[in-house]
């Protein structure tokens, strides 16, 4: 019973201020694990802000995509897969050397295996 009340998705998605959430439907995902018909839920943001690289302003733009894929047929946390993807980018003012490349990082995970628990009795 106190799992039902546990909130699942927030131990998947860091709370970012501003965030938005999404609901995407349901979706079937394949695994080793076998195939789940999944509620798939999305969150962003996007966080700007001024720095100063070597006396030189600039913006950081820090966006993060998380996205869950969860279903009940997986006992306890019920996740059949996430992705979560990070893109941060630092532009400077005109006239300035050229910016840096964006640096993305990708992080998915997906179920390999499961046991349901045996009935007591």
């Amino acid at each position: 019973e106190e799992l039902e009340d546990f909130d699942v998705e927030s131990l998947f998605t860091r709370p970012v201020s501003g965030a938005t959430r999404s609901d995407l439907g349901t979706e079937r995902v394949s695994s080793p694990a076998g195939s789940f018909l999944c509620s798939v839920v999305e969150y962003s943001s996007t966080d700007k802000r001024k720095v100063t690289l070597g006396g030189v302003e600039a913006e950081r733009v820090d966006t993060e995509t998380s996205r869950v894929w969860l279903t009940k047929d997986v006992p306890f946390w019920g996740l059949a897969r996430s992705r979560v993807e990070r893109t941060s980018r630092t532009s400077v003012g005109a006239g300035s050397p050229g910016a840096a490349a964006p640096k993305t990082t990708l992080t998915e995970s997906i179920i390999l295996s499961y046991r349901r628990p045996r009935p007591r009795g």
